[in-house]
């Protein structure tokens, strides 16, 4: 792929291409398609060396029109003020499109928690806590900890696809990618051609595939709290190791991108199987704007990330719920209204994609955004005198 991707810039454009397909006031646009409040801090900590070392934090806040902001907090050392700036923009309409009542919020910290021992990442966390204390709590911005099979399930009955004849390739084998894996193959009864993984100790990405399908089960016996697979047992068991890349040629019908940013592009893409039917995105802006007009161009259905991903924030929010009202909810209970409010979300999206002739991640926008719309013109900040 050509050039750096900017994540905040590829939000941005999503966003401004919808606003322009809605008609939508300038003046509108342009408080939504940049964040209310972003903080920028630093957070010195004691290493287990004894030395110092300044740690750098941000924590933006997008929109909390419908209501506190809420988003998790990245380490990741490529992490920037840009990458946090998306992120918080994706959750504001990832809570607008499951319809709960949260705007968008994100954080990060510029550090490796591969190589950092549990004490320090502990004194990072406290650290990032300590400087923004005054400005996080239930009702105004909610810190979370760093899926969308029911997407998935949907889609697949919407294209008249059997699941238990389909394929399913994965990008990652992050916590995303290993309950997609494992749902895909437990409820949807698919199988999976391959996952892919960061392996740390190489600094390099490997694709994991078998030739009776992957088992996720098995890998999650042999893969650490990063995502990165042991290699050696992974081979001893029968596993071929490729690179990381490899994951998007596969055959299959279903795509789970499902580890960062920007890794279905206008390269990648031209790898993808002719037999992919379904691009689900686990990731957060895992397709790039010229990879979406091969989707298009193609006819391969795509489900967004902040649809296809907003599987955590809800049920992140049920548990607010529950301990707000201090009563608690079987785990049925939960997976029910689970299941409920995921298929109302996708159904919502498609019938205004079906409806307005639109892709589905500008139907999705198009649905996320009249939603936090309304509700800054019914809290009257539209026509705010301060």
């Amino acid at each position: 792929m050509s050039g750096q991707l900017n994540a905040f810039d590829m939000a941005q454009k999503q966003f401004d291409g919808v606003a322009k397909q809605l008609n939508l006031d300038p003046g509108v646009a342009e408080v939504l398609r940049w964040p209310m409040r972003e903080y920028s801090f630093r957070i010195p900590i004691r290493m287990d060396d004894s030395s110092l070392k300044v740690f750098q934090g941000f924590r933006v806040q997008h929109n909390d029109a419908r209501g506190p902001n809420k988003g998790g907090i990245r380490f990741h050392p490529a992490e920037t003020l840009d990458t946090v700036r998306a992120l918080a923009t994706w959750m504001t309409w990832k809570c607008a499109v499951a319809d709960i009542p949260l705007g968008g919020g994100k954080g990060g910290v510029i550090c490796d928690p591969s190589a950092l021992s549990p004490a320090e990442k502990e004194q990072i966390c406290r650290g990032w806590v300590h400087a923004m204390w005054r400005n996080i709590g239930p009702r105004n911005d909610v810190p979370a900890p760093d899926v969308g099979t029911y997407h998935v399930r949907e889609a697949m009955n919407y294209l008249k696809l059997d699941s238990e004849k389909c394929v399913a390739a994965i990008e990652g084998f992050g916590n995303v990618a290993q309950y997609a894996a494992i749902g895909f193959m437990d409820l949807l009864g698919g199988k999976v051609a391959c996952v892919s993984c960061w392996d740390r100790h190489e600094k390099k990405s490997f694709t994991y595939s078998h030739k009776d399908c992957v088992d996720p089960h098995f890998l999650l016996t042999i893969v650490d709290e990063y995502g990165t697979i042991d290699k050696a047992k992974a081979e001893a068991a029968g596993y071929i190791v490729e690179d990381g890349e490899a994951w998007i040629t596969k055959e299959a019908d279903v795509l789970i991108p499902a580890a960062i940013e920007g890794h279905v592009n206008e390269d990648t893409i031209k790898k993808m199987s002719s037999r992919v039917k379904i691009v689900a995105e686990g990731a957060n802006g895992p397709c790039t704007p010229e990879a979406d007009e091969f989707l298009k161009a193609n006819k391969i259905f795509n489900i967004p990330d902040f649809l296809c991903n907003a599987g955590g924030v809800t049920t992140s929010y049920f548990e607010q719920v529950q301990n707000d009202m201090n009563y608690y909810w079987t785990k049925k209970e939960v997976l029910d209204r689970l299941d409920n409010k995921m298929t109302d979300a996708f159904h919502a999206v498609l019938d205004t994609s079906e409806k307005e002739g639109v892709y589905m991640r500008d139907a999705a926008y198009m649905v996320a955004i009249m939603r936090v719309v309304k509700a800054m013109e019914l809290r009257g900040w539209l026509n705010a005198t301060w």
